[in-house]
């Protein structure tokens, strides 16, 4: 019985510690921070339609986060990451090989030949600082190891 209580009394003394704010969406200005928080460039501005975006880079390579589903409180509920390589179609990789061996990622070749990468982030159900920092750091992760893939000519 002392065990339980013990067990108990931890739980009650971590839960707080552990618990984060759920946000119902995101706010560009907050993505921003938080690019800018774990050392990356983050520019942020709006399309001529008057959608907002966020300009950075990793790894030499640049990219556009993108905002979508968003609220009159200028809260969104879904991001999309992109890069693009201008190569006009000289290159040798193979999109279709890519794409079925990776989930997340997506790589596709726009009418005039170059290569561009996304990924969505879905936040409809609410969502944490910590899991949007999560989602910048695999979509790094993916955009270099894209990009290795690419300049090898494995693809």
């Amino acid at each position: 019985m002392i065990y339980i209580g013990t067990l108990l009394t931890a739980l009650v003394t971590i839960g707080p510690a552990m618990a984060q704010t759920i946000y119902d969406g995101v706010r560009p200005s907050e993505v921003q921070r938080i690019i800018s928080d774990l050392g990356y460039r983050a520019q942020l501005g709006k399309s001529e339609s008057g959608t907002s975006y966020i300009a950075s880079a990793a790894n030499g390579l640049n990219f556009v986060v993108y905002f979508y589903t968003c609220g009159k409180d200028d809260r969104c509920t879904s991001l999309q990451f992109v890069s693009r390589w201008n190569t006009n179609g000289k290159d040798n990789v193979d999109v279709g090989k890519w794409n079925d061996n990776r989930r997340f990622l997506a790589a596709f070749r726009r009418p005039d030949g170059d290569l561009t990468v996304k990924m969505d982030a879905n936040f409809d159900a609410g969502v944490t600082q910590s899991h949007i920092e999560d989602t910048f750091k695999l979509w790094t992760t993916f955009l270099a190891t894209f990009d290795e893939f690419r300049a090898s000519g494995k693809l």
